[in-house]
């Protein structure tokens, strides 16, 4: 069947963060995510890219009152939502990880080369790292 929708590849996600400065932070410092000019809003955001060109669009909740649950310290389910990311070399990023503190959950796809890394953002959104 044709694409009559005609989309295309994903552009960007937008995560709402309670605390914009240290989530920016975290993105661009242990992930390596290049900070972008960023439009002027009226509330605080950062556009972020990836090396492939998807951008991430950090924002503070709209209303100012929602508070994210942090699920840092919370059991990590690989199955809760999250969004996942293709790497390179696992090791190097376990030990990136590991050098910012950040706690994190390795499994892999039996039957498969498939190797997964889940952890948690600043503001709990579930992240999956994986190599196939």
């Amino acid at each position: 069947m044709d694409n009559l929708t005609n989309v295309g590849s994903l552009d960007h996600v937008t995560l709402v963060a309670n605390n914009v400065t240290r989530t920016v932070k975290f993105y661009s410092s242990v992930l390596g995510f290049k900070r972008l000019e960023t439009p002027q809003f009226p509330f605080v955001a950062q556009w972020l890219e990836m090396s492939n060109g998807t951008k991430l669009h950090i924002v503070e909740p709209a209303n100012g009152s929602l508070r994210l649950t942090d699920n840092r310290q919370r059991k990590i389910i690989s199955r809760d939502p999250h969004f996942a990311f293709r790497i390179q070399d696992m090791e190097l990023m376990i030990k990136v990880l590991k050098s910012h503190g950040v706690r994190y959950h390795r499994e892999g796809l039996d039957g498969t080369n498939v190797q997964q890394l889940f952890f948690h953002d600043p503001d709990g959104n579930l992240i999956e790292f994986f190599t196939d």
